[in-house]
C-alpha cells in the first residue's frame, strides 16, 4: 500500500492509453516491479495537509482521508476489508472506481504547486496570491490536466476551481 505523492510503477495498469503496463520511466529495467508482484498492490492517495517545520518534525493542520483502489478498478475484498480496517480508526477511506485518476488529480496541484514553493521558499498562500506565478501554475495545471484527458484519466475541475480548494489548505 504505497501512500505517496506521484506516480506509482504502476500507473499505467488499467489505463489502456498507456499500454496497461508498468512506466519504466518511474521503475527503469522493472526492479520494483519485480520486487513488489503487481497483484500485491493497492494504490492510496493521501488527502491531508501537512508541514514539515523542522527536521522529523511535521506539522498536522487538516484532512484525514486516504483514497483506496485496486490498480485494475476493481472493488475486491482485499480493498473493502482495508476500507473497513482504516475507517473504524477514524479515517475517511473511500474506495476508487479508478485510483489513477485519483493519483493524477493529487499530482495535478502538487506537480505545479509544490516545485514553485520548493524553488523560493513560498508558502501556496503566496504563489496563489500573486497573479503572474498563479497565471504559471494555472498553465502547467491546464497542459497536466489535457495530458491526462488524453490518457484516460480527466479532470472535472478547472485550475481556479482547484486553487479555491488549495487556499483553503492554508500557507
Amino acid at each position: 500500500l504505497p501512500a505517496m505523492n506521484g506516480v506509482p510503477w504502476w500507473f499505467g495498469r488499467g489505463v489502456a492509453a498507456l499500454g496497461d503496463a508498468p512506466l519504466q520511466s518511474v521503475d527503469p529495467g522493472g526492479v520494483v516491479g519485480r520486487s513488489i508482484a503487481y497483484e500485491h498492490v493497492l494504490g492510496c492517495v493521501v488527502h491531508a495537509s501537512c508541514s514539515l517545520d523542522e527536521p522529523g518534525l511535521v506539522h498536522y493542520r487538516l484532512g484525514n482521508t486516504l483514497i483506496l483502489g485496486e490498480p485494475s478498478g476493481e472493488k475486491t475484498p482485499r480493498v473493502q476489508a482495508l476500507a473497513a480496517l482504516l475507517t473504524g480508526a477514524g479515517f475517511d477511506a473511500p474506495i476508487s472506481e479508478q485510483i489513477q485518476k485519483d493519483t493524477w488529480y493529487k499530482l495535478w496541484g502538487n506537480m505545479t504547486v509544490n516545485p514553485v514553493s520548493a524553488i523560493t521558499g513560498a508558502t501556496t498562500d503566496l504563489i496563489l496570491q500573486d497573479d503572474l506565478v498563479r497565471a504559471f501554475v494555472s498553465s502547467a495545471m491546464q497542459e497536466a490536466k489535457d495530458i491526462g484527458a488524453r490518457i484516460g484519466v480527466p479532470i472535472d475541475q478547472s485550475p481556479a476551481d482547484r486553487h479555491v480548494i488549495t487556499m483553503k489548505l492554508g500557507p
